[in-house]
């Protein structure tokens, strides 16, 4: 009598636990008021059934279901900064134009000067707004160029700034000094721009130095947190040389194609929430979006989904 007991709690445990296990299939509807809705209005929906956990797409960039596992884009890349030219010195300098942009896809990353001059370097100055002896203690901006075209797929990138004092006996006096600040480089794809590197996190901030010619004097310019400052030679047997200073950015591995990350899904009700019965969501840009519902029931054992999925158009 006693071994029956035992089974038939047995068995009462064992059903108690499969049916803990089993999970339905959610009981869940959608329904909209308009699936046509001008810009700016809301598109309202209805709910009906309980599942434990509801997500929404809405089908905007960031927000659609079809890019659930990621979104990996055809892109172009951009750089820009702002320079700035200092000169207090009386007469004025006339010595301009000292700072180069330049992009290399074979510098070996090493902080000497016979690597850097070693490595091929594009000059694409020309392609930049740069700022000019005229417009002293003027931040300028650069304007973003597209420097999609010097990048070559599964090589390392760097950019670098070269700054080039003439002989003053031949050119004049340079001005006090030279800065750039803003550095921002920006992948874009269908016109959302993604930030690849700032000034903080291109690599040419301090402890790194900068990359000097045997005729540029120690400590004649300074990498700050937030700006990059060179400074012309003050020794007088020093002044009427060609000197140079380099200050290149980290490697960037930047391809044709950019890896934007995973859309999210809207959360609107977990398992710890009392139902939703309706929700709403307005439109940034027109256009046609696929809405999707993803209505899921689950516990530690398993987990059933349901979609619901309705298109919408949205007018200017």
């Amino acid at each position: 009598m006693k071994k029956i007991y035992l089974l038939s709690v047995a068995c009462l445990i064992f059903m108690s636990c499969q049916k803990e296990q089993t999970i339905e299939l959610p009981d869940f509807e959608v329904q909209t008021t308009s699936a046509e809705v001008k810009l700016g209005e809301k598109v309202n929906f209805s709910f009906s059934g309980n599942p434990d956990f509801i997500n929404f797409y809405s089908g905007e960039r960031g927000n659609d279901y079809n890019f659930r596992e990621g979104r990996i884009e055809e892109s172009e890349v951009f750089l820009s900064f702002e320079s700035q030219i200092v000169d207090n010195r009386t007469p004025a300098s006339t010595q301009g134009n000292q700072i180069s942009v330049l992009i290399s896809n074979n510098f070996n990353g090493n902080q000497t000067i016979a690597d850097v001059e070693q490595a091929d370097w594009t000059d694409i100055t020309s392609q930049f707004r740069m700022a000019q002896l005229s417009e002293n203690n003027m931040n300028i901006p650069s304007g973003k160029v597209n420097i999609s075209p010097y990048l070559e797929e599964g090589k390392a990138t760097y950019i670098a700034f070269k700054y080039t004092t003439k002989p003053r006996s031949t050119y004049g006096v340079a001005p006090n000094f030279n800065r750039i600040r803003s550095f921002l480089l920006e992948s874009i794809s269908n016109g959302q721009a993604s930030t690849l590197a700032t000034h903080a996190t291109a690599g040419i901030t301090f402890p790194k130095g900068l990359i000097r010619s045997a005729t540029y004097q120690a400590g004649r310019g300074t990498l700050e947190s937030t700006y990059i400052n060179f400074y012309g030679n003050v020794s007088p047997s020093q002044d009427d040389v060609l000197t140079t200073a380099w200050v290149t950015t980290n490697a960037f591995n930047i391809g044709k194609k950019v890896d934007l990350g995973i859309d999210k899904a809207v959360s609107i009700k977990t398992v710890a929430d009392v139902m939703v019965k309706t929700y709403s969501h307005i439109y940034k840009n027109p256009g046609k979006y696929r809405v999707v519902f993803v209505a899921k029931n689950a516990n530690v054992y398993d987990e059933k989904t349901v979609l619901k999925q309705i298109d919408i158009t949205v007018l200017p």
